[in-house]
């Protein structure tokens, strides 16, 4: 029975890969960071707790940033603080901060102030206000905090519109708003991953001061989750620009239910189309347009050579198998499906072999491809300088398979004990004894057929005894190659 060989990473210090940390001095430009702030609700009870989440990305890529500080300060109209405190972004970006408002708070508009900052990014700052009306106020969802209704007209208190009547102390709009439609659409499973924009119809005008960034989530089944830019406002229409949608993923999307009507009255969920009763729905990306690709660096060498195998147009955060011949390794993607994976040449015979990256999933099959690397025979000697009657070890790798090496010194054939014969894959090991010659550089060449190598030895003359001289190890085994231990698991 053959056994498996595993192909080990090789993690180098000087070299660039995805899992590196690098870290910046001196004057390196510092990225900026993109806030957006969002509240459960933007008009609410004194007394009643609230939620700021607060969403951290990188402005430049869309990216999230996991692990930024975040630091939040909330102030009444008077500008007295009523809530401070301090979190670390999740792993999709976001921190939620939730407190109670004071039932003896102010009326008014209470400010949102946010800071936050990153390692290689420049701090930000942003802010935010939400509306507060006393426990003793009359408060329901037709109700206005701004007392303006969309049109211009105004206030409640008994002043006239812009069209000359005489406007009550409340309208009589108490019909909550619905989702009429989304794009993409519930159960919709081939939206396109380069998809730039989401847009949520709902059944009538909404107010724009009640959506933001943060009104619309995306989480994926893997990976991290998009980037929501910017939103703008038409209508009964929302339409979000977003970034990061990646290829075969499952997204659930989430409406925020504070968004309102024209007249204050809050999102109805449960009476949507197109959403649950959570104003949710789901949808899934499609395959990316770039097949599978995998390139090698570099194409040939001798064995023990570190192989550089990188892939692109995998399924993101997945296994892939990577194999030169039967010899197998692991790697995982990252969140654009691309890969690295580095490891040294396995004992092999001389000519091409296949490296190849493989990986199988349920929703997208198996998705591969395969490159060759040539194997180069290849000699070592052990010493490298002796004088005439010192024993020689040879070790070679990258022959023909079971045959009979020849061995030469110059010109002139070498007599190996034991006979220089090659195991399976195409390695020998076995010694020789220096013969006469004068003093200098001298070729030692291992030829088999097609395939040879060979290593320069220096001979040196010597007065003391042959037999002292001999400081290596006798070699035996002639089918067994030593090779780095982390080619094997």
């Amino acid at each position: 029975m053959s056994e498996l060989q595993l192909l080990l990473p090789v993690t180098l210090s000087n070299s660039s890969n995805q899992n590196q940390t690098v870290l910046f001095e001196g004057n390196a430009t510092l990225t900026p960071i993109s806030l957006s702030i969002g509240v459960t609700s933007d008009n609410i009870t004194a007394g009643e707790a609230q939620t700021v989440t607060v969403t951290t990305t990188n402005a430049s890529s869309g990216a999230n940033i996991v692990g930024a500080d975040v630091n939040l300060n909330v102030t009444d109209p008077s500008g007295t603080n009523i809530d401070q405190e301090n979190g670390t972004s999740d792993s999709v970006g976001q921190t939620s901060f939730t407190f109670t408002v004071p039932s003896d708070a102010s009326v008014g508009s209470f400010q949102v102030e946010v800071r936050a900052s990153a390692p290689g990014y420049e701090p930000a700052f942003e802010t935010s206000s939400f509306g507060v009306i006393g426990l003793d106020s009359s408060f329901d969802n037709s109700t206005n905090f701004d007392n303006s209704s969309s049109d211009g007209s105004s206030s409640s208190d008994g002043s006239s519109s812009s069209d000359g009547s005489s406007s009550s102390s409340s309208n009589n709009d108490f019909t909550a708003p619905t989702v009429k439609s989304t794009n993409p659409s519930d159960n919709d499973n081939n939206v396109d991953p380069s998809t730039k924009t989401i847009t949520v119809t709902f059944s009538e005008k909404i107010d724009k001061n009640t959506v933001d960034t943060g009104s619309l989530t995306l989480d994926p089944n893997v990976g991290t989750s998009p980037s929501i830019q910017d939103v703008s406002v038409s209508g009964k229409t929302a339409t979000f620009t977003i970034s990061g949608l990646l290829p075969h993923v499952d997204y659930l999307a989430t409406i925020s239910s504070s968004i309102e009507d024209s007249n204050g009255n809050f999102l109805d969920c449960s009476g949507s189309s197109g959403v649950d009763s959570l104003c949710q729905w789901n949808f899934s990306t499609s395959g990316s347009s770039t097949s599978a690709s995998i390139t090698i660096n570099p194409t040939k060498g001798i064995v023990g050579t570190l192989l550089t195998v990188s892939g692109t147009g995998f399924q993101p955060l997945t296994d892939v198998t990577v194999k030169f011949d039967s010899a197998t390794g692991t790697d995982q993607t990252d969140a654009t499906g691309a890969f690295t994976f580095s490891f040294l040449v396995p004992p092999a015979t001389s000519g091409d072999h296949t490296v190849s990256a493989t990986q199988t999933t349920t929703n997208q099959g198996t998705k591969s491809d395969s490159k060759t690397f040539t194997v180069i025979p290849n000699i070592v000697l052990i010493p490298t300088v002796g004088q005439p009657g010192d024993l020689v070890n040879i070790k070679g790798t990258g022959f023909g398979s079971s045959a009979n090496v020849s061995l030469k010194f110059d010109s002139n054939p070498l007599v190996a004990a034991p006979p220089a014969i090659t195991n399976n894959k195409g390695n020998f090991s076995t010694q020789f004894t220096v013969p006469q010659s004068s003093n200098g550089t001298h070729t030692i060449t291992a030829s088999q057929g097609s395939n040879s190598a060979s290593k320069d030895f220096t001979v040196t003359n010597s007065t003391v005894n042959i037999a002292s001289s001999i400081d290596t190890p006798l070699i035996t085994e002639k089918t067994n190659l030593d090779v780095p231990s982390n080619i094997f698991g």
